[in-house]
């Protein structure tokens, strides 16, 4: 233990180092007299503020002054215009989607056409040849696989 390292104890500074003249140290007092007059005079303003709390700990609900400097203050009264519209955004079109339709998801389809039970059947058998060939391939990786494996293992 008496390898480790230890923190020396504060050293004071020499009073002899600190030579202030009585016009300094009236000014010093001075100072911090008016910083702690200060101090008290905010921390008063703030308990007043806050003095009262409603049950849940927070501010009552007021009425904002109007000669108030909060953001929420209330302002002279002007007239609600609407904002211009800038030029450089170009022409755009306002569409109601109230008043839309149902637009089959953007594609062209033609409503009162019946459904061509040819073009179906057609499809779906497009669909197995796909599904077969896709299996085909894959007998044939696998039989080309077991065979380079048996190959490698003799």
């Amino acid at each position: 233990m008496a390898d480790r390292f230890t923190t020396p104890p504060p050293t004071r500074p020499n009073n002899a180092d600190l030579q202030l003249t009585p016009e300094q140290v009236k000014q010093f007092e001075l100072h911090r007299l008016k910083a702690k007059a200060l101090q008290r005079q905010r921390e008063q303003e703030a308990s007043t503020s806050t003095s009262v709390l409603n049950s849940n700990n927070k501010r009552p609900i007021g009425v904002t002054a109007a000669n108030s400097t909060s953001p929420t203050a209330p302002g002279p009264s002007k007239k609600a215009r609407p904002l211009a519209r800038d030029s450089r955004l170009g022409n755009y079109f306002d569409y109601d989607l109230s008043k839309m339709v149902n637009s089959k998801g953007g594609f062209l389809v033609e409503d009162g056409k019946e459904v061509d039970e040819e073009l179906i059947r057609k499809e779906k058998e497009r669909e197995k040849q796909r599904a077969k060939q896709n299996l085909e391939e894959r007998e044939h990786l696998y039989d080309t696989l077991k065979s380079t494996s048996s190959l490698t293992q003799m």
